[in-house]
């Protein structure tokens, strides 16, 4: 099993990234301040490279990239559902699913 603060670290990536993710996406509504949201998106995804750094003392960067990608991509469609309202076809969450099975999998052998 992985140590805790790996958890911990893809946690914080995906605050930033998604945060950032969702910047993005609002700015394309708006007509005020969307460079600023632009430029704290991006500040946003600068700080996530600090956090995919400390991944990668976990395992191999293949492994460590497929699992928080997988995670970041499962909390993305959450986040697209519930805060924009997006919806997903039965092939679409099917493919979730099998991005939930392809984490388990991975975690069983380590990384």
């Amino acid at each position: 099993m992985l140590d805790p603060s790996f958890f911990i670290y893809v946690i914080i990536l995906m605050f930033f990234e998604i945060s950032a993710q969702v910047l993005f996406k609002k700015s394309y509504s708006l007509d005020k301040n969307k460079s600023l949201i632009l430029l704290v998106g991006i500040l946003l995804y600068s700080i996530s490279g600090y956090f995919a750094y400390k991944l990668l003392g976990y395992g191999s960067m293949g492994m460590v990239n497929i699992v928080w990608h997988m995670f970041h991509f499962i909390l993305l469609f959450i986040v697209g559902h519930f805060v924009f309202g997006e919806k997903y076809t039965n092939k679409q969450l099917f493919a979730c699913i099998l991005g939930m099975t392809s984490i388990y999998l991975f975690m069983l052998e380590g990384m």
